[in-house]
């Protein structure tokens, strides 16, 4: 008898605390947070740079590259993927901007140039959107993006691309050479103040001839300039964006596609 009222008080003890865990875990069920986080500041900002993006991807223009921008961007978010929402939640739904294909390009230009989360990326899409808006280039800020190229990688780099140009100029002579010339004249200029400022003289006397001429010294210059832009605030983001368009208006000069000096791995 006493091992069974033994026995039996044991599992009145084990059933007891069976519902205490019960009701605790039903408690912490019941009053679980299903609603996501607050967005950073990083997050917002990757948020709008993907709606703006995605606003475009219809265009006829640009709507290739734009697909790429959001790809690259990792979409637009959602709390939960379509079909596993909670019961009782929803996604939000987004605000999609509106406006002008011009108007949202401008915009697109504007956050990925000041886009923090990824100086990279931002100066990449920034670059591509630009190419898209028919504007007069601005002077570039040699100053600026001379500080920007103060390393002896940056000086090789862009000289090499001179080096490249200088002699696509002297293959097409007449097209465009006026505006071919004040390309190879900034980065020379550049080139220089990168040095004068303590940058190693990396320059070669002669550069072997690139393969293809003039997309390898654009393809070179681009990602020289997306690096540059890890060390861009405003000043230099804009001086960048600069360059970029004297670049994008010389005659003959190659597209930059939808993400150009990036390397998607």
């Amino acid at each position: 008898m006493g091992s069974r009222i033994r026995f039996v008080g044991a599992l009145v003890v084990a059933l007891a605390l069976f519902a205490l865990v019960m009701v605790v875990m039903g408690t912490r069920l019941d009053n679980q947070q299903l609603d996501p986080p607050p967005a950073s500041d990083g997050e917002k900002a990757r948020q709008e740079l993907a709606l703006t993006a995605h606003a475009l991807t219809s265009s006829k223009t640009a709507g290739a590259d734009a697909r790429e921008w959001e790809t690259v961007l990792g979409g637009v978010w959602r709390a939960w993927p379509a079909g596993t929402e909670p019961s009782g939640h929803a996604n939000p739904s987004p605000v999609v901007p509106t406006g002008s294909e011009k108007q949202l390009l401008d915009d697109v230009v504007k956050l990925a140039a000041s886009f923090t989360p990824d100086r990279e990326i931002g100066m990449s899409i920034a670059f591509s959107a630009a190419s898209h808006l028919a504007s007069t280039p601005s002077t570039p800020d040699v100053g600026e993006l001379a500080r920007l190229a103060a390393s002896a990688d940056a000086v090789a780099d862009i000289d090499a691309a001179r080096q490249w140009l200088t002699v696509w100029t002297a293959r097409t002579r007449g097209e465009g050479e006026d505006a071919k010339r004040a390309l190879t004249a900034t980065l020379n200029d550049i080139v220089q103040g990168a040095i004068e400022l303590g940058a190693k003289d990396t320059r070669t006397t002669y550069e072997p001839i690139a393969k293809k001429i003039p997309d390898d010294a654009y393809q070179l210059l681009y990602s020289r300039l997306v690096q540059m832009a890890k060390g861009a605030h405003t000043k230099g983001a804009q001086a960048l964006l600069a360059l970029a368009s004297q670049m994008q208006a010389v005659p003959g000069a190659p597209t930059p596609g939808p993400l150009p000096g990036l390397t998607r791995k």
